[in-house]
């Protein structure tokens, strides 16, 4: 094929190579997109069971630091239904003849939410009124120290994404900071 003069244009040939580069160029950028994209998406799953056994885990050491007591469920009862009472005052020192500012929380674990209550005219049982957190498979809490006067828990909490099944486990010992003549 001859060209004519005073004609500019491509060729045939030119274009196809120009399109196969570009199609090169096109397919590896969509692949690099496609590869950080599906590993964005595998740490927003973790990172999301993570995320609630750590909510779960601060929402649980703000009342158990504060803790006088807790209401232990019957041995037939599952330890992942707990009640706290707590020492609700938040001035400094006083003497022990100051009368007590109880609140009660409760916690429970059901069918994989933690569903959380709070009633500060501290009845016999506290109402769950909210859930906190899901996906929750494994919750507890034990006091390792049951003989002494030092309040602490062992605080064990398994968080496991339902649509992959990898699960994000947290334990932690929290120490109850309430004054020691506050203790029932």
């Amino acid at each position: 094929m001859e060209r004519v003069e005073g004609k500019k244009g491509l060729t045939l040939i030119e274009v196809i190579v120009a399109s196969t580069i570009f199609s090169i160029l096109m397919f590896a950028i969509l692949y690099a997109t496609f590869l950080s994209s599906s590993y964005y998406k595998g740490h927003q799953k973790e990172s999301r069971a993570q995320a609630e056994a750590s909510f779960l885990m601060h929402h649980l050491s703000r009342y158990l630091s504060k803790a006088i007591a807790i209401d232990w469920p019957a041995e037939t009862e599952s330890l992942e239904d707990v009640q706290i009472t707590i020492d609700n005052y938040t001035g400094s020192g006083y003497p022990s003849s100051f009368p007590a500012s109880p609140i009660k929380v409760r916690y429970a674990r059901i069918n994989n939410t933690v569903q959380f209550g709070e009633d500060p005219s501290c009845p016999a049982t506290v109402n769950l009124t909210e859930t906190i957190v899901y996906n929750i498979t494994e919750f507890n809490i034990t006091r390792p120290d049951d003989a002494g006067q030092g309040i602490s828990f062992q605080v064990n909490i398994t968080a496991t994404d339902p649509q992959t099944g990898e699960s994000f486990s947290l334990s932690s010992r929290i120490t109850s900071r309430c004054m020691p003549w506050r203790n029932p």
